[in-house]
Parts: C-alpha cells; structure tokens; sequence
C-alpha cells in the first residue's frame, strides 16, 4: 500500500486475517497461561487456538523494536543465529500465580527465537511449572532447545512438543519429553 509504513500497514491487517473466536479466553483462569512469540501471526493465531481450547489466559511476548521491517527481520535472524537475545518489553504479569506456563515459541535455523530467551531470562525464577511448544517447520527440535531454556528458567520443565506449521497450518506435532516423572524412572 503506498505511502503507509509497514508499521501502519502492520496494525492496519493485524487481526482480518487471523479469525480466531476469542470468546472463551478466561483470563481469570490461574491454573494455565500461554505465552507465546510471534513475529508473523500464524503462531499467534495457533496460541489464540489452544487458549480458546483450554479456556486460559493468554500473553504476547512483544519486542521493543519493530521486527516487521526488512532491517528488523535481520535483526531477528542474527540475534537468534548466535544465540543472543532481543529486547522485549517488561511483562505486567506476575507469573507466580499461574500454576502452568504453556510457552509457545518459533524455531528459527534451529534455535529459540531471540525475544524468547530474553523474556525467560526476565522471568527466571518467577515460573511454577513449565511446558514448551516448539513451533517449525519440520517437527523437530534439538535436546539442547528445551536444556537452554530450562537453565534461563532455572526450572525443569515437565513436557514439550514439537509441532510441524506450514504457513498457519498444523501438520502434525509430537511430544519430545514427557513429563519429569517418566524421566526419573
């Protein structure tokens, strides 16, 4: 669209693409938040589905720059290729008071996107219980992933999967560890 900037344009197509009944998002459920990163909507989308599921309340970790852009996408890809983190704003959330965190995340070349690690580091200690969606193209994440953020965390979490989009589409997912428990045996 000419002559609006892709920040405009952005706020301007943020939700006509995305249709998505909100109406059963409880965010006085305390038992189950999801807190999910999406840089393109089809993540956002999927956290928006599996909140409505499970009738939860939902946060969107947001950066503090603008990532729409060419300059901000790069940005984005070489944070999250060597592993450093992204600036993201602080949360209003105290998330002590959930009994679950259900983070939903990208993988990009393999490797937590870089707003990801920088809100776990923020939120290192304040989480009771987590679980981990690894959101890719292919259903497939590495062991390392999942220890990473369970060290940011300092928590173990107890199960996550990986599941399988191809532009906003679920393929398939698997479930990579599941549950401390069985791990224990």
């Amino acid at each position: 669209i000419a002559g609006v900037t892709p920040t405009e344009y952005r706020n301007k197509v943020k939700w006509t693409h995305i249709r998505v009944k909100i109406k059963y998002i409880n965010k006085n459920n305390k038992e189950l938040i999801v807190v999910y990163y999406s840089r393109d909507f089809y993540i956002k989308k999927y956290a928006y589905k599996y909140a409505n599921l499970h009738k939860c309340s939902i946060y969107e970790i947001k950066t503090k720059e603008d990532l729409f852009t060419n300059k901000g996408l790069v940005k984005l890809y070489i944070n999250t290729l060597c592993g450093k983190k992204l600036d993201v704003e602080e949360s209003e959330i105290d998330f002590r008071q959930y009994k679950k965190v259900y983070l939903i995340t990208g993988v990009i070349f393999k490797n937590i996107a870089a707003p990801v690690l920088d809100f776990c580091e923020k939120n290192s200690g304040k989480i009771n219980s987590i679980e981990y969606d690894f959101v890719h193209y292919t259903p497939v994440v590495h062991q390392y992933s999942i220890e990473k953020l369970d060290e940011i965390l300092q928590i173990k979490h107890e199960d996550a999967k990986a599941t399988c989009m191809h532009f906003g589409k679920v393929i398939n997912f698997k479930s990579i560890i599941v549950n401390k428990k069985k791990e224990e045996k």
